[in-house]
C-alpha cells in the first residue's frame, strides 16, 4: 500500500510540524521554478478553499491561468488524457495551464479538502468547464 492509499495519511499531524519549544514555524511544501506564470501585466489572484465529498469527480475543465494546491486533508486523483496524478495530505501540486483534466476524490469515507491558489489574466475566467473530451 503506499503513502497515498493509506488512509492514516489522510490527515496533516500540524502538532508533528511544530517543535514543542517554537512559538511558531515555517515550513515549506512546495519550492520550483514555475515558467508557466502569466505574463500580463495585470492578473487576478484567487485563493480558496476545495472541498470534494468522498468518491465525487469534478467536471471536466481547464485553468486560464496558473493553478497551485494544498492538500489539507484527503487524497485526490486528478486525471489528465495521458496520466492520472495523485496527492494526498501535505503534498502542494501544480497544474498545468490549458490542459483538461478532472479530480476525483477516491476515498469512501473522508472529505479532500485544500487551498487553493490561481493567477488567471484578468480577461479570462479562472475554470472553463467543457464536455468529455475522450
Amino acid at each position: 500500500m503506499s503513502a497515498h492509499e493509506d488512509p492514516e495519511t489522510t490527515l496533516i499531524d500540524f502538532d508533528a510540524l511544530l517543535p514543542a519549544d517554537a512559538p511558531h514555524v515555517r515550513k515549506i511544501l512546495y519550492e520550483e521554478a514555475y515558467e508557466h506564470l502569466p505574463r500580463d501585466p495585470s492578473v487576478a489572484i484567487v485563493v480558496y478553499i476545495g472541498v470534494h465529498n468522498p468518491k465525487s469527480y469534478t467536471a471536466w475543465h481547464y485553468h486560464n491561468g496558473s493553478s497551485f494546491f494544498a492538500v489539507l486533508q484527503g487524497r485526490i486523483e486528478v486525471e489528465f488524457e495521458d496520466e492520472v496524478r495523485s496527492f494526498a495530505a501535505g503534498d502542494v501540486y501544480a497544474e498545468p495551464i490549458g490542459k483538461i483534466h478532472r479530480a476525483h476524490n477516491p476515498d469512501p469515507a473522508v472529505k479532500f479538502v485544500c487551498v487553493g491558489f490561481n493567477a488567471t489574466p484578468p480577461d479570462r475566467e479562472m475554470v472553463v468547464s467543457v464536455e468529455a473530451p475522450w
